[in-house]
């Protein structure tokens, strides 16, 4: 990064991040909190997680809805307990509307008769993981559903907040042509730390996702089974925000809410860039050049391929600079929120020998430089502290599909 470049971010107090010792407090009362009783965002499963049962043959469907796109997965598990996909659908969902129960339904049954078109049959087993906050909580016949607590981030409702999403999902699908359908929900960040590839013995394992949003989930073995805790780390408020992003909070439909999200994930990276960037021309840091105004229209993913070109570092450095700034900023806060948490399982005598952290989403999949300041930041806060010696940290990027997740959710669940 150039020195102008460097003095200006340094001007506008950009560098906050690294003085975490001053803000860690406060995200370890956050974690503290998330990882308590009174979480309601909590699954505690009634088999532990390395000895659940055996897996049954069957077939399943999972229809995986998260920031943009709708994802739906025909699923097989066979006698051995192998999980086949055998086809797959991704198309765009969400629409500049009003979201009722019926509308949403609809569309969401509309994408299902598309897929099924060539199908003899949908499985009776759906598998909803689902982008929202969630209170999970096991139907009499073991069946876990969930209450949504709170809708999209750019998307209106009506009717939706308290919806029992399978519950009401089952019933309007038998009424309109899909009979007897049982629809498990989950989170989709939970279902994301169920599809962790995984020891024989127990361990705790921390999913972080970074896309369009961001999360986290945590889980590991009790006595009496497996618990998880979806944090909606998202909504989490322990950073402090420097003028650049006082400004995207208050021009956003939201205010003062995902505020950690605000700071670098996909949904707001593209605003948050171009108001550096506009700041950075007023200042005189970078040249107003009439190629900027391409910019404006641009996505977070059309951004990402566009700092991935090599005419891009030679023509445009600082811009790229810039996107990358917001993307090492990211990555170490979230590694700072996930160092917080093996330090709570580690205190509460959960994390004895490792901890596994699995990783999902754009950001940590094609965002340049996200996965490995990432991990690289949380090695060195994890060697930095003796109460963590002895805890080995192994990080996976898991596959995209979270197929093998909605596999071990049945298996906890005892089906």
């Amino acid at each position: 990064m150039k020195e102008d470049l460097k003095n200006f971010l340094e001007e506008q107090k950009w560098f906050l991040y690294k003085n975490y010792r001053d803000y860690l407090p406060e995200l370890e009362n956050q974690v503290s909190s998330g990882l308590g009783k009174h979480n309601i965002n909590q699954i505690h499963f009634p088999h532990q997680w390395s000895a659940g049962r055996k897996p049954v043959p069957q077939n399943f469907l999972v229809m995986d809805l998260g920031g943009m796109y709708l994802r739906l997965y025909l699923c097989q598990i066979n006698a051995k307990g192998k999980l086949t996909v055998s086809d797959q659908y991704k198309k765009p969902f969400y629409e500049d509307k009003i979201y009722t129960p019926e509308i949403f339904f609809a569309d969401l049954k509309r994408h299902l008769d598309l897929f099924s078109h060539d199908l003899t049959s949908l499985p009776r087993t759906l598998i909803f993981s689902f982008g929202n906050a969630l209170h999970p909580h096991f139907r009499k016949n073991g069946v876990l559903d969930g209450k949504i607590l709170y809708w999209g981030k750019n998307h209106q409702q009506r009717g939706m907040i308290e919806l029992e999403l399978g519950q009401e999902l089952e019933k309007f699908l038998g009424q309109r042509g899909y009979p007897g359908q049982t629809v498990y929900v989950i989170n989709d960040s939970s279902l994301a730390l169920l599809s962790t590839a995984f020891a024989a013995k127990p361990l705790p394992i921390i999913n972080l996702v970074a896309g369009s949003g961001t999360n986290i989930s945590v889980g590991y073995d009790t006595v009496h089974g497996f618990k998880l805790f979806n944090l909606e780390f998202g909504n989490f408020d322990f950073f402090p925000y420097c003028s650049l992003d006082d400004r995207l909070n208050h021009k956003s439909r939201i205010p003062n809410k995902f505020r950690t999200e605000k700071l670098f994930a996909g949904a707001w990276q593209h605003h948050l860039f171009r108001i550096v960037l506009e700041k950075a021309v007023i200042n005189g840091v970078i040249p107003d050049q009439k190629a900027f105004a391409q910019f404006e229209t641009m996505s977070a993913g059309q951004l990402e391929e566009f700092f991935h070109q090599k005419k891009t570092i030679s023509h445009f450095p600082e811009l790229r600079d810039l996107w990358t700034a917001i993307t090492e900023r990211g990555a170490f806060v979230c590694a700072q929120a996930v160092y917080s948490i093996i330090v709570n399982l580690k205190n509460n005598h959960l994390a004895k020998e490792k901890v596994i952290v699995s990783e999902i989403g754009a950001m940590l999949e094609h965002s340049v430089f996200f996965r490995k300041t990432f991990e690289k930041e949380l090695k060195n806060l994890v060697c930095q502290t003796a109460n963590l010696e002895g805890v080995r940290i192994k990080t996976t990027l898991i596959d995209k599909t979270i197929c093998p997740g909605a596999q071990k959710l049945l298996e906890l669940c005892g089906k």
